[in-house]
């Protein structure tokens, strides 16, 4: 769910039909839309998966049924295919937030860089840099040619008293190809690559010097996709994550 796509009177009566139906509710963006969204519709599901890995604001409201699930498609789109990389660095999505204000950093500082996605021909001053709109087969073929990828982790929007960064799931889609990624440090990250530390970034300063440091040592970006990729494989296909949840 997104938004109100199914009413809870239709959950409801679900119940009321078949009781012994079991509902599975998954909420995708619960750092940030659980006190105003997501906790008034719990109450319908039999079961509540969502991308966060520390479900204890979800046993804190009383419901015990919580748990993590969040993966990618490695057996169908996102996949490691040997090909030439031929970017040094690439970024695909909207330029919410402070995005538009990193790739203007980085492009002022000499990179070479390509951006994707909807919105960035609002930056004129970015057209040099800006590829359109790509559709997955595309998008999974750039993430392969991409030396280093990046992804940000803050929120669409920014709330007094929430989590303001994420997991994206981009996270995983680069992992999935064995190709390297820098993203934006957000809380959780230890949670889910704990042994990883090195491809995350605080700052505009901190990502120019990891962005510098890593496009001179190509033997340390495999090692360090390497080791994503091996955990992307084991915990975080959508094989794998559903096996476990069911």
């Amino acid at each position: 769910l997104s938004y109100d796509e199914i009413w809870p009177k239709t959950l409801e009566e679900i119940k009321e039909i078949s009781a012994n139906t079991i509902v599975i509710g998954f909420f995708g963006d619960d750092n940030w839309r659980f006190e105003d969204w997501s906790r008034y519709y719990a109450p319908f599901f039999n079961y509540i998966l969502t991308s966060e890995k520390d479900t204890s604001f979800y046993e804190r409201e009383g419901f015990n049924n919580a748990q993590f699930l969040h993966g990618v498609s490695q057996s169908v789109f996102h996949k490691d295919k040997k090909i030439k990389q031929i970017y040094d660095m690439t970024f695909v999505g909207m330029p919410i937030r402070d995005r538009a204000d990193y790739i203007k950093y980085l492009k002022n500082k000499g990179f070479k860089l390509r951006v994707f996605g909807r919105g960035w021909e609002k930056y004129p001053e970015l057209n040099e840099v800006y590829g359109g709109f790509l559709e997955t087969d595309k998008y999974v073929d750039l993430i392969n040619e991409t030396k280093i990828n990046l992804s940000f982790s803050k929120t669409l929007l920014e709330e007094k008293g929430k989590k303001n960064t994420q997991l994206k799931g981009r996270l995983f889609e680069v992992g999935a190809c064995n190709a390297f990624i820098l993203v934006e440090n957000f809380e959780d990250f230890k949670l889910f690559f704990p042994k990883s530390p090195e491809i995350t970034f605080s700052n505009k300063e901190d990502l120019a010097r990891k962005v510098l440091y890593y496009l001179k040592n190509e033997k340390e970006r495999e090692k360090q996709s390497d080791k994503i990729y091996a955990q992307v494989l084991k915990e975080y296909t959508w094989e794998a994550q559903f096996t476990r949840f069911f």
